[in-house]
């Protein structure tokens, strides 16, 4: 098998609380942290609020350090990228996709303007000349119109500006997308939509996901294994279906039991 794209292992991460009249202390947010995500998958990072999901992903995009353990990109410690050309070409390669589908866009610029500023940020493109081109090849593979680029974000609905955001990451050649609840803002009848195209994205361009959500009904329909987080910690990892079917853990089985028919893989959508 071929080398996973992201790696966690034995992750930990605290952080400082209190301090001035209170005393300071120590909140451990992950506690050794363990999982691997190889390229073209799924991997569903599933709790409550607060379990340290988004916290995964933060250690994962460089916005904090963690406080043991290591993570590992193809392979590299993400620890050694340091260099500021090194960070910028990481960023470029690891994106985030984040729940909020309508502040996730700045209102006072366009679409074009969405899709060609990290176009020409991260060099993805020789010269203007190459732009338009590249702008369309973009909007196709994320099923939107040509005419969506002189549109402002608010005249696109929570799904399209959701497609745009995933064009953006598609714009920098990412490797690996953090998707954090990307579908629970939308409205239901179009959460389907992303879902699939989320699929057809790792289908075709090998684009790794690390689905962070709350909901087991979405997971068990976009990915191939799920991990169960607890209180900073994974207490159950494998494949999506065997857990769903056989779960193991006193927590898993009550997020199942949470799930209106847990054999209706859209159930809660």
């Amino acid at each position: 098998m071929s080398e996973p794209i992201i790696q966690m292992k034995n992750v930990i991460k605290e952080f400082k609380v209190g301090g001035g009249f209170a005393k300071e202390e120590t909140f451990r947010a992950l506690q050794g942290v363990s999982f691997d995500l190889y390229a073209g998958k799924t991997l569903a990072l599933v709790g409550e609020s607060g379990c340290g999901k988004s916290t995964c992903a933060r250690l994962i995009t460089k916005v904090y350090p963690a406080s043991d353990g290591e993570i590992l990109f193809n392979g590299k410690n993400i620890n050694d990228i340091t260099a500021r050309g090194e960070i910028q070409d990481y960023r470029s390669k690891v994106q985030m996709v984040f729940q909020d589908p309508f502040g996730s866009l700045n209102p006072t610029h366009t679409i074009r303007h969405h899709l060609t500023r990290p176009l020409k940020i991260h060099k993805q493109v020789k010269s203007d000349k190459e732009i338009p081109a590249k702008l369309l090849e973009l909007l196709d593979l994320v099923e939107l119109p040509e005419e969506t680029l002189n549109k402002f974000p608010h005249e696109l609905s929570g799904g399209q500006r959701q497609r745009v955001n995933l064009a953006r990451a598609l714009a920098v050649g990412s490797q690996l997308i953090l998707a954090d609840e990307p579908t629970s803002m939308l409205d239901v009848s179009i959460r389907l939509g992303v879902l699939n195209l989320m699929q057809r994205m790792k289908q075709e361009l090998g684009i790794g996901f690390l689905y962070i959500t709350h909901d087991l009904a979405t997971a068990h329909y976009i990915a191939e294994e799920t991990a169960v987080m607890y209180k900073g910690q994974i207490v159950e990892w494998g494949d999506t279906q065997a857990i769903l079917k056989n779960p193991q853990h006193p927590y898993t089985k009550l997020l199942i039991s949470a799930v209106p028919d847990p054999d209706l893989p859209l159930a809660t959508l």
